[in-house]
Formats: structure tokens, sequence, C-alpha cells
């Protein structure tokens, strides 16, 4: 493919783990950011709904074959077919190194940055470029709920940390302990060179919660929406295509139950940017094929659910709302960050969409005290310059 560059500027070949949107989201904020310093050739998977987010963004983008789990119903992993399938996927880590090798020799980029992709930080070890590692999970033994895979988890925890080890920084995209979101997947041991940048979130919902009160913001996005008197539901769905399915398919189920819901609005997001945004009204429900502008919604609204995706969690919290999270199965970092939100008193997990979800949502519209709680973190999070912060660690390395 063509690659767009800009004369006497150097390169940072960036590799973004392709599953989901979770880590092009977060990587585009930064590859933004980088971009005022030097040209950014971007690695990730082919065919994704990464990648298209990623070209929509303007971002030279070079496509390898998917690396990736057999899922389960509800988009989660199923263990025993995806270790059928670890033969291939040996020879296809191996590919990725080989074709991430051949591209950093030929780019000669300056810096190497990945969004936990492993090629790329080992590739750039062996040459010698300076690298950086952004991650959200190191070790997966402590929340592995079956006993026969926390062998597996344990070596893939090994697996990571010596990734960070191999790194000049490590940027974890989190609160500073105690209220580190991903808590519960850090290593007992500290990462030495793991630096807590604060959480990266949508730059519209960061923008409006530095200059205004989170309090003042949802005010006027509920006006804005014609919603002043009611509380707003809002359910966003996963990037991954069988969640999807799953989701809708299981809102479709409780919708009655929904409807039921006194004096709220539930707004439903499926998630389908290539087609025409649009919507249907059954009553007090909105079904979107996706939603153009979803910042003002997401500050409207009182509670999301979703999946516990790195982006939903954050943006949630920064807008205001309480979370609760949709837990997909065998999802070790799902389980884990479903309940450090719980201990802040900010979120929930749930491992389905039924009745009993439409019974934490009346519980939760009524609670006051845990909408303060999330003020709280939304004013913390409006503290932080992420971004900022690794464009300038990174530019001392130049």
């Amino acid at each position: 493919m063509m690659i767009y560059m800009r004369s006497n500027e150097p390169i940072f070949y960036f590799g973004v783990n392709g599953i989901g949107l979770g880590h092009a989201r977060r990587s585009s904020r930064i590859i933004e950011e980088l971009s005022g310093i030097a040209n950014i050739v971007c690695t990730t998977y082919s065919k994704t709904s990464a990648s298209s987010y990623l070209r929509r963004k303007g971002i030279n983008v070079i496509e390898i074959p998917k690396l990736s789990w057999a899922e389960t119903y509800d988009g989660g992993i199923n263990y025993p077919k995806t270790l059928i399938k670890v033969p291939s996927g040996i020879s296809l880590a191996a590919f990725h190194l080989l074709k991430d090798y051949f591209l950093i020799k030929k780019l000669k980029p300056r810096i190497v940055v990945s969004d936990m992709r492993a090629a790329p930080i080992i590739v750039a070890k062996k040459l010698g470029i300076p690298r950086f590692l952004i991650g959200l999970f190191f070790d997966f033994s402590r929340d592995t709920e079956n006993k026969f895979y926390r062998a597996g988890t344990k070596m893939l925890g090994i697996f990571l940390r010596r990734l960070a080890k191999w790194s000049n920084k490590v940027f974890f995209t989190d609160f500073p302990p105690p209220n580190t979101i991903y808590e519960r997947l850090l290593p007992e041991r500290e990462i030495e060179n793991m630096i807590y940048t604060g959480p990266i979130v949508e730059k519209s919902i960061e923008e409006k919660i530095r200059k205004q009160d989170i309090l003042e913001i949802k005010k006027e996005a509920k006006q804005k929406l014609g919603l002043e008197e009611k509380n707003v539901v809002l359910f966003l769905s996963s990037g991954i295509e069988q969640a999807k399915r799953y989701f809708l398919y299981s809102i479709r189920k409780i919708m009655s139950d929904l409807q039921e819901i006194q004096d709220t609005k539930v707004i439903v997001s499926i998630g389908r940017p290539d087609k025409p945004a649009s919507k249907k009204v059954f009553k007090n429900i909105e079904l979107w094929t996706w939603i153009p502008d979803l910042t003002d919604y997401l500050f409207a609204s009182d509670t999301i659910v979703g999946h516990v995706g790195l982006n939903k969690v954050f943006d949630s919290i920064a807008a205001g709302a309480y979370f609760i999270g949709l837990i997909m199965e065998n999802q070790i970092e799902h389980i884990a960050v479903a309940k450090k939100l719980e201990e802040l008193g900010i979120g929930v997990g749930i491992r389905k969409i039924d009745k009993k979800l439409v019974n934490i949502l009346k519980r939760v519209l009524d609670e006051r005290h845990s909408r303060k709680k999330v003020y709280e973190k939304s004013r913390e999070i409006s503290k932080y310059r992420p971004v900022e912060a690794i464009k300038k660690i990174i530019a001392n390395y130049l």
C-alpha cells in the first residue's frame, strides 16, 4: 500500500493489537499526538474494526494476518478450540515476527511503540531501537476461574512481564494505586520501568471535563437531548462481531422489561458504523445502528451497560456514569476489572443480559451515593494529561 510521509522527519513504528476497538482507539490518541513530531507507520490485524477505524483516522496502516482466539457464543474465549489452533497460531506468530522484522529493517524507525503486540518489541530489542509498551494486564493468575487453565495464564503473564522488561518504558494507562482499575492484573512484583499515566479517554470527553465540572456537563447534555426529567441508560455494544450479535439478541429478549422501568430512557447502540446511522423507537427505548455524536449521550447517561472493554470502562467513568459490565466467557481481564469497579462502588459485573440486569438497573438508578463516587472519579481523570505525558517521554529518546 501507499505510505504518505513528510520528508526530513523521523519515522515511528506503531504496532496495535487489532482485536476489537479498545487498543486502536487508545493508540489513535497517542498517534495523533506523536504525528506532530514524526511520521507514523502503524501495523494491525487485517479486515478488523481496528484497521478500519485507524484508516478512517487518516493513519498509515499496514495490515497483517489476524492473531486471535476461537470465540464462544458471546465473543469470549473458547479455550479447547483455541488450543486446537495453537500450531497454526505459532506459525502465525512467527510470520508476525518476520513481517515486523522486514518492515522495521526497511523503514528504519527511530522509535517503536507497541500497544500489546509482542513482535515489534522483540524486533526492536534485537535491532537496538528504543521501544515502548502500552499495556494494562501483566498477570492473569489471580482471577483465572478454571484451574486447568492456570498454568497457561501464568505462562502468558510471565511472557508479558518479559516484554515489559525488554521495553525502555511501559505506559500503564490507568490511575496509580490504590485506585488502579486494572489493579488485579498487575504482578505482585512491581514493574520497575512502568509509568502510571492516568486513563486515556475519548478526546471530546477529555476536553470537556478539563474545562467544566462534570455535573454541569451532564446537565447540559440532558438538556440538549431533551432528557432533563429522565434517568438515562445507555447500552453500548462491543467491537467484536460475535459479541455484537449476542448483545443485540440478549437485549431483544428483555425489551418488554426495559419498557417497564419508570421515568427512564433506554438508548441502545449496536455499533454498526458501516451502515447509515438510524434509530427505531419502541416506547422508552431508542435502538440505533450507531450514534454519530456519542459524546452527548455518554454525558447524559446515568448508567452505561456494555462489555468490559478499556474504552467503555474509562469513558463511562470520565462521563460520570455508573458502569454495568458484561463479562465475556473466559475473559479474565473482564472479571478482574468488574471486581475492582464493584470494590470502588462505581460499577458492577454481570455474566449475561437478562431480567436480573433490569433489577440491577432499577436499584442503581435509585442510588445517589454511587453516582457521587463516579463524579469524584471523573474529576480525578480530568487532572491527568496521559497523551501529552507519553509524547514527552518518547520525545526524550529522539
